[in-house]
């Protein structure tokens, strides 16, 4: 027992220790609604960890240059064309197709992405093809399908909402929209047809040499996120 309890206290002294060599300050990009979601919470836990680090949080849905920004890491959800940056995948974001359980009583449900044809659809507009849905079956054929309806917004949680209020099917991050369909108040459509998933990446400049605290940053994200059902 006193064998166990000496290394016992060895590891806790190696940890604090790890603790006490991280200093500095650390400046993180993320999402607007992704971040309080989850970044958040999980940079709360990896400052608790880390005594003498300091963290900002900035929030925003725009680009923006890390390297003209300030920013450590930027997190972003979706494809990264900026060659100018590393990009490291540490989650994937499940889409899926939804409605409010009103809107399906009076329409019905769809059986098949071509069937988005004759239902209002809500569209996030000023994104590329917005007007075009694009589906793989079990076989992994694409389907590409045109849609459209009678209300859109630039901004995702206004398109969410906007289903969520009866105003026709749309598409969403299945996390943004977990709440509601545990509650009942959406439902998830077209099971056997499956939306390309969204990588999600932590960015920063290949000129850039890391530091120990952001890459431990990134490790730790990395490891948190990539096990989450996003």
């Amino acid at each position: 027992i006193k064998g166990a309890l000496s290394e016992l206290e060895l590891a806790r002294t190696e940890l604090a220790e790890e603790a006490r060599k991280l200093t500095g300050h650390l400046r993180l990009n993320a999402p607007t609604l992704f971040g309080p979601q989850y970044v958040a919470p999980l940079v709360a836990e990896f400052l608790q960890r880390h005594a003498h680090l300091s963290l900002s949080l900035d929030l925003s849905d725009e680009y923006h240059d890390p390297a003209g920004s300030g920013a450590d890491v930027t997190i972003r959800i979706g494809e990264t064309p900026d060659s100018r940056l590393v990009a490291r995948r540490i989650g994937t974001i499940r889409r899926v197709v939804f409605a409010a359980s009103g809107y399906l009583a009076e329409r019905g449900r769809p059986a098949h992405p071509r069937d988005l044809t004759k239902h209002e659809c809500v569209v996030r507009s000023g994104m590329v093809h917005s007007g075009r849905w694009s589906f793989y079956d079990r076989a992994g054929k694409a389907i590409d399908v045109s849609v459209t309806g009678r209300f859109d917004s630039n901004q995702v949680a206004a398109v969410n909402a906007g289903v969520a209020g009866g105003m026709g099917i749309g598409i969403a991050a299945f996390w943004q929209i977990r709440n509601w369909v545990d509650a009942g108040k959406v439902e998830i459509l077209l099971p056997d047809y499956e939306l390309a998933p969204l990588p999600l990446h932590a960015m920063w400049p290949k000129t850039r040499a890391l530091p120990q605290r952001t890459r431990l940053l990134v490790d730790f994200l990395s490891a948190r996120l990539g096990n989450e059902k996003l």
